[in-house]
C-alpha cells in the first residue's frame, strides 16, 4: 500500500455551501491530477444540507462551519497492491487519517471504493476523504487490518491546499 498524493481543501465554498454532494460525484467532474483531488474534495458524504446555519470566515481565508465542526477536507489517493496468490479482502474503512502529534485518528467520510476483494497480482487506486481541523499538520494515513498486530502508518506527501471549487 502506498500514498500517491494528497490535497487539503475547504469543505465550504465562499458562500458557506458544500461545493459538491460527495467525493465520487466531485471526482467524476474532474481530470486526473492534484486539481482533480481539490475538486473531488469540495464536498463529502454527510457534510452538506443539514441546516446547521451559515459559515464563518476564519483567518485561513475560507469559510469554516458555524457549528464548529472541522472545515477542511483531506483527500488522499491510495494505491493498494496484492502481490500474493489469493484474493485479499479490503475495505476503505481500514484507512484512517492520523493527526500527529496528538495521535487522534479520523474515520474516512467518503471513498470511491467499497468493501471487496483485491484480486491476486492486481493494483487498485482509490480516493478517500476525511474531515480535518484547519491547523492540523504532520498528517499520516493509518492502515489497520486483522492480519497485523499494529497499524501501519504511511506519511502523506506535502498537501496541496486550495479553496473548494464549485
Amino acid at each position: 500500500m502506498s500514498v500517491i498524493r494528497a490535497d487539503r481543501v475547504a469543505r465550504l465554498d465562499a458562500a458557506g455551501r458544500t461545493a459538491a454532494s460527495n467525493l465520487v460525484a466531485g471526482a467524476s467532474q474532474t481530470t486526473a491530477g492534484d486539481a482533480g483531488l481539490a475538486r473531488a474534495a469540495g464536498g463529502t458524504a454527510g457534510t452538506g444540507g443539514h441546516g446547521h446555519g451559515g459559515a464563518l470566515l476564519d483567518q485561513g481565508g475560507w469559510p469554516q462551519p458555524a457549528n464548529l465542526t472541522w472545515g477542511d477536507v483531506v483527500v488522499v489517493e491510495v494505491e493498494v497492491h496484492n502481490g500474493g496468490p489469493q484474493p485479499v479482502l479490503f475495505s476503505p474503512g481500514e484507512l484512517r487519517l492520523r493527526l500527529a502529534p496528538s495521535g487522534t485518528t479520523v474515520t474516512a467520510q467518503d471513498s470511491d471504493r467499497s468493501l471487496g476483494v483485491v484480486e491476486p497480482q492486481t493494483t487498485e487506486h482509490m480516493l478517500i476523504s476525511s474531515l480535518a481541523p484547519r491547523d492540523s499538520g504532520g498528517l499520516e494515513l493509518e492502515h489497520s487490518d486483522s492480519q497485523r498486530d499494529q497499524p501501519v502508518r504511511l506519511a502523506l506527501p506535502p498537501l496541496n491546499t486550495s479553496e473548494a471549487l464549485s
